[in-house]
């Protein structure tokens, strides 16, 4: 049944519509409706009682949606997943496999010693943003479900200054402090040309990127739905316990699924231009489309060294100028994997397991 004045969905034996406000009148097959009311000693008092019955018929709707959202979620998961492959005889494994399960690992070795280490993270639904009552809730954060159709790979730790350099031939950190500590002091856009100049060596491979916001989200909470991942206090080097700067990658406890530093230590841009709202999307989110790519501000996640509890939360977004760098700022790496058998185009880069 619909609304006559507004037009809107109403919950079932509802007498008021949770969107207007309205009455609704009975079908012909539905009982009898109950005596009205006695006159409100007041003229206050029908629209108090009118409200209370849209509010209870808004949390009606609320649990029919999270309840809808987990039977969806336990679906998807639950489906059947394809084998993985058998690997490669020449030594080069076989990226494209939606069959793998959350926390596989790989690696792609840019040189001797230096490594960007990345962890799987199969297709699947959650729950993205926060709900009303947790602490530092803001509305840019509402809560709604998120199916990813495509796994990926993530970076098991932010890109670390020694994997930087490789690349880019330069340390711009402040905190310079040893080759396994997070860059930092890096934009937006900086984080472009580090990923243009990986992908000019992946031929075939697939492609690097920084995370959609959904991508960082998900992989953050590794199957949670609340405020962190787990224990802050083991998990996130934050401004209680960082002594005012940042520290090497991996010092503390990782999330389910194996990945490090999402809470804490530096914040990570996201590949999406800020969106306040996200709801309305719901599969294979991102943001939306700079028609002059580094003009929009864009996102960061994940809360750094010298920010407190609350920014350092799974659902916080962040959000900034594409030339912004601070030393609290860096990035971690996404890896596509490319539809095609990656082992027969001689890619550069060696994987290793």
């Amino acid at each position: 049944m619909f609304c006559s004045h507004c037009g809107k969905p109403l919950v079932p034996d509802g007498r008021f519509c949770p969107y207007c406000g309205s009455p609704v009148s009975p079908p012909a097959f539905s009982p009898p409706p109950a005596a009205p009311a006695p006159e409100p000693p007041h003229p206050g008092r029908t629209q108090i009682v009118v409200n209370r019955q849209a509010l209870a018929a808004q949390r009606s709707l609320a649990a029919q949606g999270l309840s809808t959202h987990r039977a969806m979620k336990e679906a998807v998961e639950t489906s059947p997943q394809p084998t993985p492959p058998p690997d490669r005889p020449n030594g080069f494994g076989t990226v494209a496999n939606e069959g793998r399960k959350a926390g596989s690992k790989m690696a792609f070795e840019l040189r001797a010693g230096v490594a960007i280490r990345f962890v799987w993270c199969p297709p699947g639904m959650f729950l993205m943003g926060s709900p009303d009552d947790e602490e530092g809730h803001v509305p840019t954060e509402a809560r709604h479900s998120v199916f990813l159709t495509h796994g990926f790979w993530i970076g098991q730790v932010p890109v670390t200054q020694a994997q930087w350099m490789v690349v880019m031939g330069r340390n711009p950190s402040k905190f310079s402090l040893g080759a396994d500590y997070p860059v930092e002091c890096v934009s937006w856009n900086d984080a472009q040309d580090y990923v243009r100049r990986l992908n000019s060596g992946a031929r075939g491979l697939g492609s690097f990127a920084l995370p959609t916001e959904a991508q960082w989200e998900y992989a953050c909470r590794a199957g949670t739905e609340t405020a962190y991942a787990g224990d802050l206090n083991r998990m996130a080097w934050y401004c209680p316990n960082s002594n005012g700067g940042t520290h090497p990658v991996a010092e503390l406890a990782p999330n389910a699924w194996g990945i490090h530093d999402m809470h804490g230590n530096v914040w990570e841009w996201c590949h999406d231009a800020f969106l306040p709202d996200l709801s309305d999307q719901g599969m294979d989110p991102h943001g939306p489309e700079d028609s002059v790519p580094g003009r929009l501000p864009h996102v960061f996640r994940g809360g750094a060294w010298s920010y407190g509890a609350v920014s350092c939360r799974s659902a916080f977004r962040a959000h900034n100028q594409p030339d912004f760098t601070a030393p609290v700022l860096g990035l971690r790496l996404v890896f596509n994997p490319a539809a095609r058998d990656p082992a027969a185009t001689g890619p550069k880069y060696r994987i290793k397991r």
